[in-house]
């Protein structure tokens, strides 16, 4: 990582697999995180979703603490409602809750990586910037499944440029 850049804009690929009360859900989330290095470390912002925010001594520490994040509010969702549908609907407007300030600076952070050409220097995984965000929720089984069965994990995100 260069020194000149410490503002990153990432996009990431979670899949999870979510057990709420009656249902096991597959959610699959392609989203945008803003990681601005700071002085206590980094810390990785939502733009879409906008709604969270994690920070870590590392980079790769904050993208952890960010994923847990995520599928955290995921879980959390799936303990308040009742049914699939009730899920479903809450998933997606909890994902598209976009920050429009972060917005911004996500789109100013592309933008420097690609005039410092740190796309074509790193060992990173690229994809290009432009990609839309989405969330897709489908209904995977319906068993006697409780939010008790949900487990963390942690993939990493890729450098959007």
């Amino acid at each position: 990582m260069t020194k000149a850049v410490s503002t990153l804009p990432f996009l990431f690929t979670y899949k999870d697999a979510v057990y709420g009360n009656g249902f096991l859900a597959d959610v699959n989330a392609f989203g945008r995180v803003l990681a601005r290095q700071e002085d206590d470390g980094w810390w990785f912002y939502g733009v879409t979703p906008g709604d969270l925010a994690a920070s870590g001594a590392s980079l790769v520490e904050a993208h952890a603490e960010f994923r847990k994040g995520f599928r955290a509010i995921l879980f959390d969702i799936a303990e308040e409602v009742q049914s699939f549908e009730d899920f479903k609907s809450s998933v997606e407007a909890f994902f598209h809750q976009s920050n429009a300030v972060t917005l911004n600076e996500w789109d100013t952070a592309v933008e420097e990586v690609r005039r410092v050409g740190l796309d074509k220097k790193t060992d990173m995984l690229v994809r290009p910037a432009n990609s839309k965000p989405v969330v897709e929720v489908a209904m995977k089984e319906q068993r006697d499944f409780t939010t008790a069965d949900n487990i963390l994990d942690e993939p990493e995100p890729a450098l959007a440029a």
